[in-house]
């Protein structure tokens, strides 16, 4: 296995972990709020970006 296979096999398992840690957290809270700022944060560490939102659809005006 060479090191870009390897980097790649960690991010599937630090993703899946971050996965692993949401459900859990989403299990415990009854705080909408508080999950989806909890899943902002796990995506933004899991994808290594700095921003994220969560946007909420509005299907009949057609726009977020």
């Amino acid at each position: 296995m060479n090191d870009s296979d390897k980097q790649s096999l960690e991010r599937i398992r630090s993703q899946r972990a971050a996965l692993a840690d949401f459900g859990m957290y989403a299990f415990q809270s009854d705080d909408l709020d508080a999950l989806l700022t909890k899943a902002s944060q796990l995506v933004s560490e899991a994808m290594g970006i700095d921003l994220v939102k969560v946007l909420e659809h509005f299907t009949e005006r057609g726009e977020m």
